[in-house]
């Protein structure tokens, strides 16, 4: 449980100055995320999405790997020995490398990008990051997921990396840490990366029950998801991601096509090759008419790439060891929920991220029956606090507003006395 206020904050607000070295970060963020969801949303949105590799290594670009072995070694720190269901379910679940992978050599291309980015940094200082065109440098694989997104169109492979190095540099998402978000969210529990698919695919879901249309903290949400996303691919060191859409329990109150949208044209435009499959689980029959908007945006060449799932069938995609326990698996919350021990709170999380402080109270109203109650309790308290002031200020600005009223008749009665 996060109680004590990180030091960076109690030292900026003491002193006046910028509430921390961070909040250039997430300001920045702010303003480069809003990009995401204008790019290219007209154009049909290719899921042939997944692998990301070590950055130390090379990938031999002359051959495509025909499948990916169930029993290859699991990268991820949380991981279990992966086991079968007992049922002996097949497999269902798909990878990235078993699609849409030439069957020739394209290292020449990969070399002609590398020199193409490098000459245009070298034109152009201080619009890449150094780490990235570190990457682009020693990093094969981080070349060709741009290639392979496009189709081995030099041109625009060219384009895309140019538009993914400068937003990842300019809106600094590299930059942001675990911390930098409200420790509510991870109470909240309603975006959790963990785990492993059959096909060695790292996991990320969402659960859509747990999820408010909340534009007043959009752009923390925006940035949260960007970061776990970036977190699980760089991870992934090939294995691709897959993304799971928990529909249990979830309602007209929870649908936000506008999230949706930012996670494709996010995985699309700065993950390229990057996502294995989407699985939908348990979508209830009322939420079935944004499926049909949502799959608008996909081309029909890749719709299969969008899984379903429910109870039965769930163990064709995730193992129950590998499967979190609110999908009916054996996995407990203290593995899947854990709060970073620098991380912010609510309230000071409106700071960071700009944020008006009355607006704390709309939030919480939203998503208190999911918090715990001590929780609840702080932000009630904190929200009563700043609006009690805020309702002080405004009485005060009444007083000293009719007080100048007053002053102003009087003078006016004054001057009107004199001219007679």
């Amino acid at each position: 449980m996060v109680t004590a206020e990180p030091a960076y904050l109690a030292a900026s607000q003491a002193s006046g100055a910028n509430l921390s070295p961070q909040q250039d970060n997430v300001q920045q963020f702010a303003t480069s995320a809003n990009s995401i969801n204008n790019n290219e949303t007209t154009e049909p949105v290719s899921l042939s999405d997944s692998r990301t590799s070590d950055h130390s290594e090379n990938v031999d670009l002359s051959t495509t790997p025909s499948s990916i072995s169930d029993s290859d070694d699991d990268t991820s720190a949380s991981a279990t020995t992966r086991s079968r269901p007992s049922n002996s379910a097949p497999c269902s679940a798909v990878h990235t490398l078993e699609r849409d992978m030439p069957d020739h050599d394209y290292s020449d291309l990969v070399v002609r990008l590398r020199e193409l980015i490098i000459e245009h940094a070298q034109l152009n200082p201080g619009l890449y990051s150094p780490a990235d065109l570190d990457k682009c440098q020693h990093d094969d694989w981080f070349l060709s997921r741009f290639l392979l997104r496009n189709k081995l169109q030099l041109d625009e492979a060219f384009d895309m990396l140019k538009r993914a190095l400068r937003f990842n540099h300019e809106s600094l998402a590299s930059h942001l840490r675990p911390g930098d978000f409200p420790a509510e969210f991870y109470q909240l529990g309603g975006l959790i990366p963990y785990g492993h698919d059959r096909k060695g695919n790292k996991m990320l879901y969402l659960r859509v029950r747990l999820h408010r249309k909340t534009p007043e903290v959009l752009t923390i949400i925006q940035a949260f998801l960007y970061y776990n996303i970036k977190h699980l691919d760089d991870e992934a060191k090939g294995k691709g991601i897959s993304l799971v859409i928990d529909c249990t329990g979830a309602g007209l109150a929870n649908a936000d096509m506008e999230l949706l949208l930012f996670i494709i044209n996010t995985l699309k435009s700065y993950f390229p090759k990057g996502l294995s499959y989407f699985l939908v689980h348990e979508m209830p029959w009322i939420l079935k008419p944004f499926w049909h908007i949502a799959k608008a945006w996909v081309p029909d060449e890749h719709r299969q790439l969008i899984k379903f799932s429910d109870s039965r069938n769930i163990n064709e995609f995730i193992d129950d060891d590998q499967l979190p326990d609110f999908m009916g698996g054996q996995v407990d919350e203290s593995k899947y929920k854990r709060i970073p021990d620098d991380c912010v709170r609510l309230e000071q999380a409106a700071k960071l991220w700009g944020i008006e402080k009355r607006l704390i109270g709309r939030v919480l109203d939203k998503f208190k029956e999911h918090l715990p109650a001590e929780t609840v309790a702080r932000i009630e308290d904190y929200y009563l606090s700043t609006t009690n002031t805020e309702t002080g200020d405004e009485q005060q600005q009444q007083i000293d507003n009719k007080q100048t009223m007053d002053e102003n008749v009087m003078f006016r009665s004054d001057s009107s006395t004199q001219d007679r």
